[in-house]
């Protein structure tokens, strides 16, 4: 809470102000304007728009993908409207590498229950998949990978298509050293693996097991024995 606190902050100086007291209400407007913004700009164009400048409008998307991960567990009023600004200053102001990021977290927005646009989302996933190479977003990655297969293949794609997608994430997020990714790549692959994709079990269980052994080497002993539990 108190790094949400510091991002809201900081983002406030630059110029994007975030109510940390957002409610369902005000989400839903903020959503229907975003809708509205992508419906305008068509989603296959979105990716033509140029290339962001301002770079307090930069400093700020970098600000807005760190409160998204604080605000997930946090707050979901917050998290929800974190990431609809991101779309909004990626169409209102141009793109750059966290707008890969932008559009793949909107994508799995837009599957939770209350909107379940699957056909929306699942292309906009794919336009975030393209941005990766478009806006050279190689260090995003870990992240487009995380939401994609993680919350919006599986709506049109079989579920096991997802599990080699989640261990190349994985290792994109291992080279990094962004360690929160690479346990949500490693949970989400022994969930997929072991409940979804018809792979052998033993086979599943050696590539966690080695994996959670590397994760363990890099002192990361609470994420290790969670995913030990698939």
């Amino acid at each position: 809470e108190e790094a949400l606190e510091t991002c809201l902050f900081v983002l406030k100086k630059l110029g994007v102000e975030i109510s940390p007291n957002a409610n369902a209400e005000s989400l839903l407007t903020e959503a229907i304007s975003v809708k509205e913004i992508i419906r305008n700009s068509h989603i296959h164009n979105l990716l033509d728009l140029p290339k962001m400048e301002d770079f307090d409008k930069m400093a700020a998307m970098t600000f807005l993908n760190t409160a998204v991960l604080c605000s997930y567990e946090t707050n979901e009023f917050t998290f929800f409207f974190v990431i609809c600004r991101m779309v909004k200053l990626s169409v209102r102001h141009g793109l750059c590498s966290i707008s890969a990021v932008a559009f793949s977290l909107y994508g799995a927005l837009l599957t939770c229950p209350i909107i379940s646009d699957f056909d929306e989302s699942y292309e906009m996933g794919r336009l975030a998949l393209r941005a990766i190479d478009t806006l050279d977003a190689f260090m995003m990655k870990q992240q487009v990978f995380l939401f994609f297969y993680g919350s919006i293949a599986h709506c049109k794609d079989p579920l096991q298509a997802s599990a080699p997608k989640l261990l190349e994430g994985y290792e994109a997020a291992f080279a990094l050293g962004d360690m929160e990714s690479v346990t949500a790549h490693l949970q989400l692959y022994a969930g997929v693996a072991v409940w979804g994709c018809g792979e052998k079990l033993t086979k599943a269980e050696e590539i966690v097991r080695i994996h959670a052994k590397r994760m363990l080497q890099h002192k990361q002993v609470v994420s290790c024995k969670n995913i030990l539990i698939h």
